[in-house]
């Protein structure tokens, strides 16, 4: 199967490549254009990447991970913080690392420019 086989179809991938990847850790890439469906009519006065669409990114950068069916993944419990707004012309970065537990956790940060602009931790299941 096809690595990017294993994510939701188009529009919604939001994963443009993968940089770097061992069994813990998956480094990928997303650049936001202006063109970008979701850009338009998020906000009126100044495009600002949503960001649901930062955290669904790292779902499907813990996916291609986890060597998984999108559908087969549960998540259990989310904490977010997003720390700038992401806009046209950013190339985010997210580096998401599986962290054994008690259950299965991971941790993702998205950088731009070296700066992080978005950290999540979740907990998550594996459905047969």
């Amino acid at each position: 199967m096809k690595t990017f086989e294993l994510l939701p179809k188009k529009p919604l991938i939001q994963v443009d490549r993968i940089l770097d990847t061992d069994e813990k850790k998956i480094i990928t890439r997303k650049c936001i254009t202006e063109s970008d469906y979701f850009i338009f009519g998020h906000f009126v006065e100044k495009s600002i990447y949503p960001g649901l669409l930062l955290y669904e990114a790292a779902i499907q950068s813990l996916v291609l991970l986890l060597n998984c069916q999108y559908e087969n993944l549960k998540i259990i419990k989310v904490k977010t913080r997003f720390i700038k707004p992401v806009v046209p012309g950013d190339i985010v970065e997210f580096h998401v690392n599986k962290e054994r537990t008690t259950e299965n956790t991971m941790k993702a940060t998205g950088f731009v420019d070296r700066k992080s602009v978005f950290i999540c931790t979740c907990s998550y299941f594996i459905k047969d």
